[in-house]
Formats: C-alpha cells, sequence, structure tokens
C-alpha cells in the first residue's frame, strides 16, 4: 500500500519539458494546451524558471467578477502568460551524486 514511498521524483517527472516565456500569449497557451497532454508549462527567462502557467491561470482570465469586466475576446488572447502565471514556484535541480 506505501510503495510510493520507495519511489522517486525520476520514476515520474516529465524529461522533455515543454516552456514557454512571459511572453507567449493566452491565445498560443490555447494550442499548447490543445496539442500537449500537460496541465501546466513552467515560464523560463534566461534559462531561469520564473513562473508556473496553469490551465487553472489561462482559465481564471476569463472570469467574470463585479470588480473586473471581461475584455473583448481578442485583447483577453493576447494577454500574455507573465500576466496571469504563478510566480511562487519552487524548482528542483538534479543533484550529482
Amino acid at each position: 500500500m506505501y510503495r510510493f514511498l520507495e519511489c522517486n521524483v525520476g520514476q515520474y517527472m516529465t524529461r522533455d519539458v515543454v516552456i514557454v516565456t512571459r511572453d507567449a500569449s493566452l491565445r498560443e497557451l490555447e494550442g499548447m494546451f490543445a496539442t500537449h497532454d500537460f496541465n501546466a508549462f513552467p515560464v523560463v527567462e534566461d534559462g531561469r524558471m520564473v513562473g508556473i502557467v496553469t490551465k487553472f491561470d489561462f482559465l481564471k482570465a476569463f472570469a467574470f467578477t463585479t470588480r473586473q469586466m471581461i475584455p473583448h475576446y481578442d485583447e483577453l488572447m493576447s494577454t500574455t502568460s507573465g500576466e496571469v502565471m504563478t510566480e511562487a514556484v519552487v524548482d528542483v535541480r538534479r543533484m550529482r551524486p
């Protein structure tokens, strides 16, 4: 039942990581979510992870509240990853023996 405790990250991680930049638009993200079977993409700048953009971040851009009116669809789809990404992330580096 607790066999998962014997596992390590390497057994479950995605090796061929697909990344985006802060400049990727929601239109581009929509296509990437459709093409790849991922729920999130790391946002990378100068070889450093600066955030993560998830399907939930994408969908939150469409939220309608009494404080926020939804802009025109084309305007919304040109919103960038940098505007909707989650910046508080922790990345794990491979430790060499």
